[in-house]
């Protein structure tokens, strides 16, 4: 005859089981969140959907607001906004989930801030206390980081860790870097690798691959536009190649292909030593025109004039290149106390001497045009009234309606890449 400890042994045996096979799952549920948090890195916002929204920049009485436009026209504002605050350069990430932009919200120094489409305010990405200017993105880039302008370097975000290490200058020259948020040895950086070509940068934009990038730099005179190839040789990065240099430069990077198209205002020799001998005379340099829209193909090794102007009576600016590449648009305008002033905006093609085959999409002064993803609509502001509205219309001119319909002074827009 069995005793009652035998017959309860099973009993015993299965709660064990039954225990250690709790225990086992407990501790996978424990490794899996620790995982988790780790690949999160403390940042568990995964962003939301943007599909059909236009993002821009309102300006009130006092100060700029970020805004999101829905299909139907209607504006979406942040609650933390605050009459004084300016919000600025408004960039989507590649994927549509989230909305950067440059504010002073936090004691008056301007940091990136980050929107999720579906939530109602936005959230500091940035620490430190200097000022942050023209966040950008890869045009393949995955969102993970971009660029932007910190002290006069070139910085790149991490939206998750909020850490900020130097591109540009090189963290490799040989002068004495310090740490993120002081500007000591900044200067020393510039005049060893740059010489004379700049003192500080405005804006840069990683090339497709993020093996080189272009920027504009800020000199005694004007800007220069130059690219700095990423792609050590010896162990030295390259000496950054100077495009082209004026009063005012603005510039597009082709998607695709990679191909840069830029405009000048006032075009200037990057280096005097450049000007050909037939622009050397007498100890006098001279250039060829007053205003250009040039184009620097990298890939193929190949730089042209797409329009010149010999004087200020035709003048160009924004040059935004097509999602394929095939053509871009810009606004076309004159010159007035040293400004462009808008008259149309043009459809030009990539190409040697395009300007001969521009399209007049639209008249009137005409601001910061964007492409749709799918190149089938432009977005841009224009003045009516006294104010920049929003107006929306086909690539090739047509369908031309206001999207704002007069609810504001708008600037910056931009469609979200989710369409």
């Amino acid at each position: 005859m069995a005793s009652s400890s035998d017959s309860s042994q099973p009993q015993i045996n299965q709660k064990l089981l039954q225990r250690t096979a709790l225990f086992l799952v407990l501790l996978a549920v424990c490794f899996g969140g620790l995982r988790y948090y780790q690949s999160k890195q403390g940042d568990f916002d995964s962003g939301g959907d943007s599909t059909g929204m236009i993002a821009a920049i309102r300006r009130e009485s006092d100060g700029q607001q970020a805004v999101l436009i829905g299909p139907g026209g209607t504006i979406k504002t942040t609650t933390s906004w605050k009459t004084g605050v300016t919000d600025r350069e408004p960039v989507w990430s590649p994927d549509g989930r989230f909305l950067f932009f440059c504010s002073d919200r936090e004691k008056s120094t301007y940091n990136i801030f980050r929107w999720n489409p579906q939530r109602d305010d936005a959230e500091n990405r940035t620490i430190g206390g200097t000022s942050r200017s023209n966040p950008t993105f890869a045009s393949d880039d995955t969102g993970e980081s971009l660029l932007m302008i910190m002290g006069g370097t070139v910085r790149e975000l991490d939206p998750k860790t909020k850490k900020t290490p130097q591109v540009l200058p090189p963290q490799n020259a040989e002068v004495t870097q310090s740490g993120e948020g002081d500007e000591s040895g900044t200067e020393g950086a510039f005049s060893a690798i740059y010489g004379n070509l700049g003192k500080s940068f405005r804006l840069a934009r990683y090339m497709p691959g993020r093996q080189a990038i272009a920027a504009i730099m800020r000199r005694e005179e004007g800007e220069i536009l130059v690219y700095q190839s990423l792609q050590e040789v010896n162990g030295k990065l390259p000496k950054p190649n100077p495009i082209a240099a004026g009063d005012r430069i603005d510039f597009d990077v082709d998607p695709k292909g990679g191909k840069i198209v830029y405009s000048v205002q006032n075009f200037r020799w990057p280096d005097p030593a450049m000007a050909p001998p037939q622009y050397r005379k007498e100890n006098k340099i001279t250039v060829p025109f007053r205003n250009m829209i040039g184009f620097l193909d990298p890939a193929g090794k190949s730089q042209g004039i797409i329009a010149a102007a010999g004087d200020d009576k035709q003048a160009f600016g924004t040059p935004r290149i097509a999602p394929d590449g095939s053509r871009f648009v810009v606004i076309g305008g004159h010159m007035e106390e040293g400004s462009l002033h808008s008259d149309a905006l043009l459809t030009v093609p990539t190409v040697q001497q395009g300007i001969a085959s521009a399209s007049v999409l639209t008249k009137g002064e005409i601001y910061e045009p964007a492409w749709s993803l799918d190149g089938k609509r432009l977005v841009y502001a224009k003045r009516v009234g006294g104010k920049r509205d929003l107006f929306t219309m086909g690539s090739d001119g047509t369908n031309e309606a206001s999207l704002t319909k007069g609810q504001g002074d708008f600037s910056n827009p931009l469609f979200s890449p989710k369409g």
